[in-house]
């Protein structure tokens, strides 16, 4: 299954605002997990309508897949 990742930030707009704040880091992590199951990350990372949640998620994301690499 390819998702469009506007669909998933447009789906993260709808629902962010039923997430209560200190969760939203936690939600948009499983997003971004969710996304790189079932798409193409990189489609993820190049778009431009990510709100800082989602960013920081796949930033942290990128950053953990990147030292798992690293440690084989």
């Amino acid at each position: 299954m390819d998702i469009n990742p506007d669909i998933i930030v447009e789906m993260w707009n709808i629902l962010k605002s039923y997430i209560p704040q200190k969760e939203r880091a936690d939600a948009a992590y499983s997003i971004v997990d969710f996304y790189d199951t079932n798409g193409d990350i990189e489609e993820l990372r190049d778009c431009d309508t990510l709100d800082s949640h989602l960013a920081k998620a796949l930033n942290d994301y990128l950053e953990e897949d990147d030292d798992e690499e690293d440690e084989y």
